[in-house]
């Protein structure tokens, strides 16, 4: 069977988006964190650790053996680009569902939080899932008591909901935005992150 297509790193003024492949997600698994960070040409740091490791670094590994050509719709290490360091991930948790919706999740460790970047890079992956033109709706999952993953989905444009989601079990709240709405949301805006 041929090797599946890699999708492209999400280049932003600041970080590249690399996508989390299995010989990644693997070695980081084994703990192998210089290996890994080696393959991707950065130094990971104390990330991944907690519940992203335990169960996203699982999950993302589980899916990948399943459907290789899944990873576009997966996980993207957050590296600055500058300093080549690992400074969190973003997610997409899936391909798009029946109804053309994805959803998006972001995590910056917390040294390099309050500079921008959960939402910069946020920004470039909505831009990036929002492509295809079968995609209609983005929602990220949201504990209410959550501000700084609130702000964000704020400043992309997301809309609280009225939907709940009982997938993490701790009372998240829906927040969406439509393919319209954010392309709107972009225009003359910089920050966001979009792709160069």
């Amino acid at each position: 069977m041929p090797a599946p297509h890699l999708p492209e790193t999400i280049h932003t003024d600041r970080l590249e988006l690399l996508p989390q492949t299995l010989d990644f997600v693997t070695l980081v698994l084994r703990g192998e964190r210089a290996a890994a960070g080696e393959l991707i040409g950065a130094a990971l740091g104390a990330w991944p650790s907690g519940g992203e490791l335990e169960f996203g670094f699982a999950g993302s590994a589980a899916t990948l053996r399943a459907d290789a050509g899944a990873i576009a719709w997966l996980s993207r290490t957050v590296v600055l680009r500058d300093e080549r360091r690992v400074i969190g991930s973003v997610s997409l948790k899936g391909r798009p569902d029946a109804a053309g919706q994805v959803e998006i999740g972001y995590g910056i460790e917390p040294a390099w939080r309050r500079r921008g970047f959960a939402r910069e890079a946020a920004g470039a992956l909505l831009t990036h899932a929002f492509r295809p033109p079968a995609v209609r709706r983005a929602v990220a999952a949201i504990v209410p008591s959550n501000e700084p993953s609130v702000r964000i989905a704020e400043a992309l444009g997301l809309r609280h909901t009225p939907e709940r989601t009982a997938k993490y079990g701790n009372g998240e709240v829906l927040w969406a935005i439509t393919r319209d709405t954010f392309a709107s949301s972009l225009a003359g805006d910089h920050r966001t992150g979009r792709p160069r």
